[in-house]
């Protein structure tokens, strides 16, 4: 909530419709817009961040969903560009990898133009 900008009553709306601690993301970029409209540049940014790697980096098969536990990485916006996110993609890369090689997994999920 406090690293976006919303409320309450928004964050557990959003909370309640995707059953867990996941946002989608077509909500997320409205926060963004949200942000923007009121002059908020750091939580447009943390929005705009979550969304790039929701849609680039943690994809999920759900194709629309991406963890708030990410929001974390960008509390800090000076640290961000310190982190070795060529590392993080390639271990989610190799654990969906891992997951993908079992009988029934049909599809893969992640940044598979890395593989």
């Amino acid at each position: 909530m406090d690293l976006l900008g919303v409320d309450r009553a928004k964050a557990t709306t959003e909370m309640t419709h995707t059953r867990g601690p996941k946002v989608r993301l077509s909500w997320l970029r409205d926060v963004y817009q949200e942000c923007c409209d009121q002059e908020l540049w750091e939580c447009a940014t943390r929005a705009y961040l979550l969304h790039l790697v929701g849609c680039t980096i943690f994809t999920n098969k759900s194709g629309m969903l991406i963890r708030v536990s990410y929001l974390l990485l960008f509390r800090d916006l000076a640290a961000y560009g310190r982190y070795a996110w060529g590392a993080a993609t390639l271990a989610h890369t190799y654990e969906q990898l891992g997951d993908a090689s079992f009988s029934d997994i049909r599809q893969i999920v992640g940044y598979s133009t890395l593989l």
